[in-house]
C-alpha cells in the first residue's frame, strides 16, 4: 500500500508540472497595449468615415496633463486616394484615447466649423504639444485643411486643457489662418505676453498688411480677443522675421508694456546671419 500510494503521489506530482509547463502548442500573443490602441482607433475611424487609414502620430496625455485617468492623442492619415501633384486628398482624423475608448468624431471634438456635406476639417496634420499656460499645462495642435490649387490651406490651431472634476479635454480656443502670405497663430510661451495666443492674418485690400489679434485667457477659462490692429509690417516687404516678431513692439506698445526707448524685443527665432536688430516706422527688422 505504502510503494501504491508514493506511485500514486509521483503521478499526482508529474501532472502538476506538466500542466505548469508549455504544451507545446504554439499561441498567439497577446497583442501590445499600443497595438490595441491603434486598432481600436482605426476601427473607430473606419466605422465613422469608411476607408483605410494609418496612425502617423501619438501623444501619451496622462502625465504631462496630470490626468486621472489615462488618455492619449492619436492622428491617423486615410491611404485610399493617391496623392497628386495638386496634393493629398486623404483627410487626416484626430482623436482622443480615454480608456482605451476612441472618440474620433469631428463634430464633437472640434464644434468651430460647419463644413459642407461630405467634407472634412483636416488634411495635413501639423504639430501637437505640450505647453505651460496660465492655469496649468495645455495641448497645442495644429492641423491643415484641405489645400487650394496654389497651396493655400487654413492652418488651425486648437488649444486643450483638462477638466479634472469631469475627467475630460475641453477645447478652449481655435483660429485658423491662411497659409500663404504668412499668416500664424503662436502660443506665446515666455515674455511679458506669456500665456497669451497672436494671431495674423493676411489683409486682402490695400496697403497690403496683416490684422494682429491678440488673445488672453478670460474668467470662464477660454481665450477672448482683446486686441486687434493693422500692423505696421507688409507683404514682401523683405523683412525676414516672422510677422509676429517684427510687429511685436507696435503689439507691445499698445499694451503699454514697450516704449522706444526699451531694448527691442528678441524674436522667437532669430534668423541665420542676423547680426543686429532694428526699428524702422514701428517695425522691427533683422539686419
Amino acid at each position: 500500500m505504502i510503494r501504491r500510494s508514493s506511485m500514486a503521489i509521483a503521478l499526482f506530482m508529474a501532472c502538476v508540472v506538466r500542466a505548469t509547463q508549455p504544451t507545446g502548442i504554439l499561441q498567439e500573443p497577446a497583442p501590445a497595449p499600443s497595438d490595441v490602441t491603434e486598432e481600436t482607433v482605426l476601427a473607430t475611424i473606419h466605422r465613422l468615415y469608411g476607408g483605410t487609414s494609418k496612425v502617423i502620430a501619438r501623444l501619451s496625455l496622462t502625465e504631462p496633463l496630470m490626468t486621472t485617468t489615462p488618455w492619449e492623442l492619436v492622428v491617423a492619415k486615410e491611404t485610399d486616394i493617391a496623392a497628386t501633384d495638386f496634393g493629398d486628398e486623404n483627410p487626416v482624423t484626430i482623436c482622443f484615447v480615454h480608456n482605451r475608448n476612441s472618440e474620433c468624431t469631428e463634430n464633437a471634438l472640434f464644434p468651430i466649423a460647419n463644413p459642407s456635406v461630405g467634407s472634412r476639417l483636416f488634411y495635413a496634420f501639423r504639430d501637437a504639444r505640450l505647453v505651460n499656460g496660465p492655469s496649468g499645462p495645455m495641448l497645442v495642435i495644429t492641423a491643415c485643411s484641405r489645400a487650394g490649387g496654389n497651396g493655400n490651406c487654413g492652418i488651425y490651431t486648437l488649444l486643450f486643457v483638462y477638466d479634472q472634476p469631469s475627467d475630460q479635454l475641453r477645447l478652449i480656443f481655435h483660429d485658423v489662418v491662411p497659409r500663404n502670405n504668412n499668416g500664424a497663430t503662436r502660443f506665446i510661451e515666455k515674455g511679458p505676453l506669456q500665456g497669451d495666443v497672436i494671431s495674423v492674418t493676411p489683409t486682402n485690400n490695400a496697403p497690403y498688411a496683416y490684422f494682429v489679434t491678440l488673445f488672453t485667457q478670460g474668467g470662464t477659462g477660454r481665450y477672448v480677443r482683446i486686441l486687434r490692429y493693422r500692423s505696421r509690417t507688409h507683404y514682401n516687404d523683405g523683412n525676414r522675421l516672422a510677422v509676429i516678431d517684427s510687429d511685436m513692439p507696435e503689439l507691445l506698445r499698445r499694451r503699454g508694456l514697450w516704449k522706444s526707448t526699451d531694448p527691442l524685443p528678441t524674436p522667437t527665432v532669430m534668423p541665420k546671419g542676423c547680426a543686429k536688430l532694428v526699428l524702422r516706422k514701428g517695425e522691427e527688422w533683422c539686419e
